[in-house]
């Protein structure tokens, strides 16, 4: 997790967009996990550009989906789509997934799942987890696998706070 917040920290300051990433987090025990990171894999990056992160989005239970060769998210308890696009002032809107659940192919592991329709919305779910604001949510502070889908406007070139859509406890899976 430090590994991955000092990468995010290296591309705001540079002006980069993130890169997709796939890590196992350094030897430090983290409040938004509740156990020891150790054997703890992370990805970053959206689906389409990272093969790890779709592999494990599609392994999970899940109820914000990404449609297979689409750039949006789905959740299927409420039916609404997530797509990227133009925001309320003009510029430009990105949405993006946290998932912090055990590993579905090696359930004595935890995965953090951070996937952002572009750029941006991956950006901006490191930020948030990075700073701290996850772990302010009910749903992550039980201790149980869950998920968070928010948004992020960019205006005039520069993302805005992410705003969270919704958070809600990751089915197990069987």
């Amino acid at each position: 997790m430090q590994e991955m917040c000092e990468r995010c920290w290296h591309f705001k300051r540079s002006g980069q967009p993130s890169e997709p990433t796939t890590s196992v987090p350094s030897h430090r025990t983290s409040s938004l996990l509740g156990v020891n990171w150790v054997g703890t894999s992370s990805a970053s990056g959206g689906p389409d550009a990272n093969p790890v992160t779709r592999r494990i989005l599609r392994g999970l239970q899940t109820s914000v989906v990404v449609p297979d060769g689409m750039v949006s998210f789905h959740d299927v308890e409420t039916g609404k789509s997530y797509n990227p696009g133009r925001g309320a002032h003009g510029d430009f809107v990105d949405f993006a997934i946290i998932v912090r659940a055990h590993n579905p192919y090696d359930p004595d592991c935890a995965v953090l799942v951070l996937a952002g329709e572009f750029g941006e919305g991956t950006q901006a779910a490191m930020d948030l987890v990075c700073e701290g604001g996850v772990e302010q949510l009910a749903v992550a502070r039980r201790g149980a696998a869950f998920e968070v889908l928010l948004t992020v406007e960019i205006i005039r070139g520069r993302p805005q706070a992410p705003a969270i859509v919704t958070a809600r406890p990751v089915k197990p899976v069987p």
